[in-house]
């Protein structure tokens, strides 16, 4: 239990912090002024996330990663809104996905970003059906993470110390078994995690599947410990921050300039703990979806149990492979690297 909070604080990216948050104000700022709060969070979301690969690099091209997961996010986002009014199509769409997801985490942290991206992207549009919708999601993301990559695309030019480091040499040594075994326990929890979120008629059920796909690890060993530090932060993070939004009064302003710090301490965080990030990344969620409408007692209830049933998907999957011989255990070429949350 004591390695739960054991932190490499020479991992923390004060830079990315600093410089991560102001594309997220302009997307608030801009939609909460011209009274489009929904359509600001939607941006703001792209935005934040498309800022996570500022610390991914695995070409000469710095912004690479930030321009293939914009993209496939807006992909991602149009077609899980396209989707998402059937539950077969949604879940054939979230196992296809989460596959991808499954075989790219062998090719090193970069790939395995990127792919996550687009599969978090996919599961939250599926919880927002309509064709129209489809397109105006699609666009509001792009926007948000093309704002992100504008502002952060200068700051590297001028200056060269945010300019992240080389991850491309850090592939995962495998066999044919196990990328198989990858991309079908990938699969396989990610779609049971998004059927017991749907028998339990949980809100926002697309963080059940969410969770199984980020706390997947190369070892059982790691990834029961990554469980932990979600399900703790996650627990934490959300009981914190709806606190503290009821304490608001749904008050714009002090909801935008507390979904900015979480943010900035989201992204320093990213690599110094697990929890610690899972912590400031829920917070943060809290505060973003509260600029667009209050947040009440039953969704913190309903997120928590997604985390947890998407913990346990993860876990069970896992266990149960090994039962038939899928191992997807695998080792690193470069034991010394870390792998991004």
């Amino acid at each position: 239990m004591k390695t739960l909070f054991e932190s490499d604080w020479t991992q923390l990216l004060w830079r990315t912090g600093a410089v991560g948050w102001p594309a997220i104000a302009i997307c608030l700022f801009l939609g909460v002024h011209d009274g489009h709060r929904l359509q600001a969070v939607v941006a703001a979301g792209g935005a934040f996330t498309v800022g996570l690969g500022a610390m991914q690099r695995f070409t000469r091209f710095s912004l690479a990663p930030m321009l293939l997961a914009c993209v496939g996010m807006m992909a991602s986002a149009w077609a899980g809104s396209m989707l998402g009014g059937s539950v077969a199509a949604l879940l054939l769409a979230s196992a296809a996905w989460a596959a991808v997801t499954g075989i790219a985490s062998l090719l090193g942290p970069g790939a395995t970003w990127i792919s996550l991206q687009w599969s978090i992207a996919l599961f939250v549009a599926g919880g927002f059906p309509g064709a129209a919708q489809a397109v105006d999601r699609a666009l509001l993301v792009g926007a948000g993470g093309l704002i992100q990559i504008a502002i952060l695309g200068s700051l590297i030019l001028v200056f060269p110390a945010l300019r992240p480091p080389d991850t491309s040499k850090k592939s995962i040594a495998t066999t044919r078994p196990v990328a198989l075994a990858t991309a079908l326990r990938s699969s396989l929890s990610s779609v049971l995690a998004s059927v017991a979120a749907l028998v339990l008629l949980l809100r926002n059920g697309y963080w059940a599947p969410m969770t199984a796909l980020a706390v997947l690890k190369p070892s059982l060993h790691d990834e029961f410990h990554s469980v932990l530090q979600r399900c703790l932060g996650t627990i934490v993070g959300a009981t914190i921050a709806s606190g503290c939004v009821y304490l608001s009064r749904d008050n714009p302003v002090t909801l935008m300039t507390m979904t900015c710090v979480l943010a900035a301490c989201a992204y320093s965080l990213q690599r110094v703990n697990y929890f610690l990030f899972s912590l400031c990344l829920t917070a943060f969620i809290v505060f973003l979806l509260s600029v667009a409408r209050p947040q009440e007692l039953d969704l913190l209830i309903h997120r928590v149990t997604a985390t947890l049933l998407g913990c346990a998907a993860s876990l069970l999957v896992d266990t149960v492979l090994k039962q038939f011989g899928l191992d997807a255990n695998r080792q690193s070429q470069a034991p010394q690297a870390q792998t991004a949350p």
